[in-house]
């Protein structure tokens, strides 16, 4: 028995701290209007910034956008 006293000592004072997955979401799409014809346009992806995150703490993470899987690996 006085084995097992530490240890349940330990797991009294012990605190165990549980984090849930998080996950980004799905953001709506981003339309815009072309207006010069020549079928090129700019975007501002940071504007769908908080809506990826969502409900995680927006303190605790970033969004970051890239052209292929390969430069977001860098």
């Amino acid at each position: 028995m006085k084995y097992y006293l530490p240890v349940i000592l330990l797991l009294l004072i012990a605190s165990i701290d549980v984090y849930a997955q998080c996950e980004a979401t799905q953001p709506s799409s981003l339309y815009t209007c072309e207006d010069d014809g020549d079928g090129i346009e700019v975007f501002d992806l940071t504007l769908k910034d908080t809506e990826i995150i969502g409900d995680n703490p927006i303190d605790d993470f970033f969004v970051s956008y890239h052209l292929n899987d390969f430069s977001a690996n860098d």
